[in-house]
């Protein structure tokens, strides 16, 4: 049992490596994305890299 607990957190800190790569990767495609925004009541999205903005300050 306590083998296989030691399997999964491996597995948890291999998927948390590839989340922070990813998300990094996501940043990037943001900060050079042209937007195209759609605008709700709170927030305004792009479309094209689903990039938030709040509409309040």
């Amino acid at each position: 049992m306590n083998n296989h607990a030691e399997i999964i957190l491996t597995k948890i800190q291999g998927l948390e490596k590839e989340i922070n790569k990813l998300k990094g990767e996501l940043k990037s495609v943001q900060q050079h994305c042209e937007h195209q925004f759609e605008n709700t009541a709170l927030f305004k999205t792009c479309i094209k890299c689903k990039y938030v903005e709040p509409l309040y300050y």
